[in-house]
């Protein structure tokens, strides 16, 4: 978790510079990543490719949880927790991502 909760926190920070236009590319060429996020696991640093595809993976997980119902958020949410990955659900970008023709765009 840690190494994602540091990517978005970096992309988060180029979107807001860059403020790419809707539909632009999330991803560079030949699938580069928009550059690295710096974690610490253990008190070591560590330093790691920020790549906005894992947040389009996990949208749907957390808008599937975001409609269920209360039990069953309660459910995923002990799940999470009992795997340390409870902060997945808020490891939230502030813009979207779509995949028309295979490639991440933002929305």
């Amino acid at each position: 978790m840690p190494e994602t909760l540091a990517a978005a926190d970096f992309i988060d920070r180029w979107l807001a510079e860059r403020q790419p236009d809707p539909g632009a590319f999330a991803v560079g060429r030949l699938a580069e990543a928009l550059g690295t996020a710096d974690f610490i696991v253990r008190g070591e640093t560590i330093m790691a490719l920020a790549k906005p595809l894992r947040f389009y993976l996990v949208q749907p997980v957390q808008e599937a949880f975001t409609i269920s119902s209360g039990e069953k958020q309660r459910e995923v949410r002990a799940l999470l927790e009992a795997c340390g990955t409870e902060r997945l659900l808020t490891a939230v970008l502030s813009r979207r991502m779509a995949r028309p023709d295979n490639f991440e765009v933002w929305e």
